[in-house]
């Protein structure tokens, strides 16, 4: 329970590659290793959430984004689905943790195993086969099923809709002339953000007399980036 609730941040961390080395002892050791199985209900788990935002998905490109990952994910490959769907939205990531805790208990309760080095995916099934291959099935089922239906019940966002991101619009000034201007679209908004925003604009540009960031904003008729809420203007020297 805990190696599948935990795999997906071992991953993040890089930290599963070190499980792989003890999973080919294990098969040269005993002929068998059940490392593996407890992760199928963690990789699963990450598809059943993907799919689930596939389904809630209101813009057409996110959605086949998260339809494709959850198909990879399917594959046994979850970074698609892990960091370009599931990890962004977060409440996707922690419904995938829990379903995949659940999964991988019951693979682990049954004795799952492996008789060679295999990440679990549908077409790796066949090295599942020689103990418990049904329970193994089950897991599988339970933490894809699982983690689709909790993703299904918590409400998030849709990346790809412009009406829930915010807007960072910017001005380029140098001697009373507009140099550069543009209003970028970010799903969410941090004060880091802004920073990023101006570096980026400095290494391009050498000589900036101005530049002039309204979050979230607007470029206005009247040659002025004015706050969407306030109204006020923010200028960085």
């Amino acid at each position: 329970s805990v190696s599948g609730a935990l795999q997906p941040f071992m991953v993040i961390l890089g930290l599963h590659w070190g499980l792989f080395p003890i999973a080919l002892n294990n098969v040269a050791v005993y002929g068998y290793d059940t490392i593996m199985a407890l992760f199928g209900g963690a990789i699963f788990a990450q598809g059943g959430a993907a799919l689930a935002v596939a389904v809630k998905a209101k813009d057409a490109t996110f959605k086949s984004q998260a339809l494709s990952a959850a198909l990879t994910a399917l594959l046994g490959i979850t970074e698609p689905a892990m960091f370009g769907v599931n990890l962004r939205l977060k409440k996707p990531m922690a419904c995938a943790c829990v379903a995949g805790g659940i999964g991988s208990a019951v693979a682990g309760f049954f004795g799952c195993r492996a008789v060679s080095f295999a990440l679990p995916a549908l077409t790796t099934l066949s090295v599942f086969m020689s103990h418990a291959f049904i329970p193994f099935l089950i897991s599988l089922v339970v933490a894809f099923g699982l983690a689709f239906v909790f993703t299904m019940m918590v409400a998030i966002p849709d990346l790809n809709n412009n009406e829930n991101k915010q807007r960072i619009s910017y001005r380029l000034y140098n001697k009373n002339e507009v140099l550069d201007e543009n209003l970028i679209i970010k799903p969410t908004y941090r004060i880091q953000d802004l920073y990023d925003i101006i570096d980026t604009l400095l290494l391009k540009y050498t000589f900036i007399d101005c530049i002039s960031i309204a979050t979230p904003g607007i470029v206005n008729d009247n040659k002025h980036f004015v706050d969407a809420y306030t109204g006020s203007i923010i200028d960085i020297h």
